[in-house]
């Protein structure tokens, strides 16, 4: 990509079909003179330097010689004057070849004629470039002129260019419509939006910073949360690589991995539209399909080698010896009560733990609730959930009020040197989906409700398969409370109840929550008597196959286990989880 300082075995690779067609002629170029084409019989030994695939045709630029241009497929070798700098395929089964100030397509031999550039985009085997301030599109075969600017990274068939006027930033649309960005450009190089998951992304390369803007807002500038610090990117159709190989996925809620090449034998080279990966192990080029199997390149094709073995399903779902989870969760916020010391040595004496709310407001006024919850509830092997900066229905909010509500809570728990994960809406609310939409885009990665019927038997009893968590924002509970007390009579008060959703939950092998409120304090509200309490911890220790853990934990488990891929072939082994370490840093184990 046009001026983007990235490391020579990383580049965008676009497969783009299209119908084929003979290159034609631009009557105001002149024809390429500078580079020439021979047969060979074989590439030599080498690194590749640059790729990509047109269709079917595979081409290569070796690191040794970046003068010479291989189309592998038909055995013929360009020969250029000057170096190579980029190669992008088109519409008629070949490429667009990039020298330092000019390009030209070649197609089975043949060259269209050379066109000088100053800056260049590629958009659907179109070239979009800029010569002398004008704007003109390339299809391969004519030539258009249509404005003056700067063509826009990444473009496609919607916004085209851009420029910068008065400090404003302006991106332009192939019908001529402007959009402003009021916000100071004036240092911008180079402007690239993609299309991914319906968003719009610019980038500002000067300053590093990416910003999300959805398609449905057009240009409005006030549309973002966080400005991201990037270093050198490439963009695929299913995200951006950064320089080490990592592939992420841009949406509009937080920056996620989604695909790695992690296994140090192996050097990176692309990713296509597909999820075809290639690669070079040693000397050889290799392409990995989406279905594991591997091609190697073998007399100018790709031959199957082998394919990978997944051993995704020996990952166990939770930790040995435990084939089901639960997590104990008490809203009554007070931690530092006398009847939560009593409640925390029963369970203490068990070595479980159980999870606390947390109202951030509350601990931000009081450094001492703090010192509590850090030294006398995490300290002794309890945990806690986020539960909002101050205890109030969300769904009453507007989405940028909840937003920063829920961003608020995230950063104070961060202050006391906590990794928050979980999260329980106060009131029992989250009910609305941008309730839900504003807790995962605050950074959470998973949401508690507080209620029963409202769901489904079966949904209480969450991921009882790897198709199941794809949306963790609003996560059903069992409550337990004394029925004649309260009066809910959906609430959990026997031993015949606590029975059989344990006896459900191992069948299933799956997540259950369990939130409590005023334990042994009968004026509470939402009272549960401490001996049902206690037996109920009785009971699930002594089932013995049952991983008590709290939210937080189970949320970083389900995810690692979900989303993680261990593929084998030969004796090399391919895991990756895809999440950031920094979170979610279990550690799986296998059958």
């Amino acid at each position: 990509m046009k001026n983007q300082n990235i490391s020579a075995t990383f580049f965008l690779l676009s497969l783009l079909t299209g119908c084929g067609g003979s290159s034609g002629s631009d009557q105001e170029s002149t024809k390429v003179n500078y580079c020439s084409v021979i047969d060979f019989n074989e590439i030599p030994t080498g690194r590749i330097a640059k790729a990509t695939i047109s269709n079917n045709n595979t081409f290569l630029v070796l690191k040794n010689n970046e003068h010479e241009l291989y189309d592998v497929n038909n055995q013929k070798k360009v020969r250029c004057d000057s170096l190579i700098e980029s190669i992008e395929p088109n519409k008629n089964d070949g490429v667009f070849v990039f020298t330092n100030d000019r390009f030209f397509q070649y197609h089975d031999g043949s060259f269209s004629s050379y066109k000088k550039y100053e800056r260049y985009s590629i958009s659907n085997g179109e070239v979009i470039f800029s010569e002398n301030e004008k704007l003109n599109i390339f299809d391969g075969n004519e030539t258009i002129s249509f404005g003056v600017g700067n063509p826009v990274e990444g473009a496609h068939n919607q916004y085209l260019s851009w420029k910068t006027d008065n400090k404003e930033l302006q991106i332009t649309n192939k019908n001529g419509e402007t959009f402003n960005f009021e916000t100071p450009y004036e240092s911008i190089e180079s402007v690239s939006i993609p299309t991914i998951n319906d968003s719009q992304l610019v980038i500002n390369k000067e300053i590093s910073n990416i910003r999300y803007i959805p398609s449905s807002k057009s240009f409005i500038d006030n549309n973002y949360e966080k400005d991201y610090q990037i270093t050198d990117l490439i963009f695929t159709p299913s995200g951006y690589l950064s320089e080490d190989g990592t592939l992420y996925n841009i949406g509009l809620q937080e920056i996620k991995v989604v695909d790695k090449v992690s296994v140090s034998s192996l050097e990176f080279i692309s990713s296509n539209k597909n999820g075809d990966i290639l690669f070079l192990e040693g000397d050889s080029y290799f392409l990995r399909s989406k279905n594991g199997e591997i091609y190697k390149l073998d007399n100018y094709n790709f031959n199957l080698q082998s394919k990978l073995e997944d051993l995704s399903s020996t990952i166990r779902k939770f930790p040995y010896p435990y084939t089901s989870a639960i997590s104990l969760t008490d809203d009554t916020g007070c931690i530092d009560c006398d009847s939560e010391y009593r409640n925390r040595n029963y369970l203490e004496n068990y070595g479980i733990g159980i999870d606390y709310e947390i109202v951030t407001y509350d601990f931000d006024r009081k450094p001492s609730k703090v010192e509590v919850l850090l030294n006398d509830v995490i300290g002794h092997g309890h945990s806690f959930y986020g539960h909002g900066h101050q205890h109030i229905n969300h769904d009453s909010l507007s989405y940028e009020d909840a937003l920063a509500s829920f961003k608020t809570s995230k950063a104070s728990l961060e202050s006391y040197g906590l990794t928050p994960v979980a999260y329980a809406y106060p009131g029992g609310k989250g009910i609305e989906k941008e309730t839900q939409l504003a807790l995962q885009k605050s950074g959470f990665y998973s949401g508690r409700s507080f209620n029963m019927r409202d769901y489904p038997y079966n949904d209480l009893f969450l991921y009882k398969s790897k198709s199941e968590f794809d949306h963790p924002w609003l996560l059903p509970i069992i409550r337990f409370e004394n029925q004649s007390s309260t009066g809910c009579n959906t609430c959990v008060d026997t031993d015949e109840e606590l029975i059989k959703y344990t006896k459900q939950n191992r069948e299933y092998e799956s997540w259950m929550i369990f939130v409590f409120h005023s334990i042994g304090w009968k004026e509470g509200w939402g009272y549960t008597e401490r001996k049902f309490f206690e037996h109920t911890i009785d009971h699930l220790v002594s089932e013995g196959d049952i991983w008590v853990a709290s939210m937080n934990e189970v949320t970083k488990q389900i995810y690692q286990h979900k989303y993680t891929t261990f593929y084998k072939r030969g004796e090399q082994k391919f895991i990756d989880d895809g999440l950031f370490d920094k979170v979610f840093d279990r550690t799986l184990e296998f059958n």
